[in-house]
């Protein structure tokens, strides 16, 4: 047995089922390649919030907010050969606040040259892929692991 419909009806039929089973588009995973020069704020910012022994070295910078709270934290990757080995060069994050910048840095693993914000989240932080690897690293409420 074969029913007809009126080809009036399917768009509408179409835009209801649409509309009462869309699923919704997850957020996109952003990548971040931390290769700018930092700027007066942003260099200001890294020395208050490193090491001492940190403070003066070169670096680039990328942005992208690490904990939802809608603020571009601040992304560093060294570009001394005291931070690089085979696995890329260390980095480090500086969370941007309300007032500016937090005082100290979290650090980053070694990375080549740039890594990915995932969706998912652990401890308020967003997880991290660097370099495209398999691995994940998760903030474990003190440290990406």
């Amino acid at each position: 047995m074969m029913i007809k419909v009126a080809t009036s009806i399917v768009p509408v039929l179409m835009a209801i089922a649409t509309t009462c089973f869309a699923i919704p588009a997850a957020h996109a995973a952003s990548v971040v390649t931390p290769n700018a020069k930092p700027n007066a704020k942003q260099t200001a910012a890294a020395e208050q919030a490193l090491r001492t022994d940190d403070r003066g070295m070169t670096y680039t910078v990328g942005t992208a907010d690490l904990n939802g709270d809608g603020r571009p934290d601040l992304i560093a990757q060294f570009g001394s050969s005291l931070y690089c080995g085979t696995t890329g060069c260390s980095g480090f994050v500086v969370l941007a606040t309300a007032h500016g910048y937090a005082s100290h840095a979290i650090d980053l693993p070694n990375f080549q040259e740039k890594f990915t914000v995932l969706d998912q989240r652990h401890h308020g932080m967003h997880d991290l892929r660097f370099d495209g690897a398999d691995y994940v690293f998760k903030w474990n409420g003190k440290a990406y692991q």
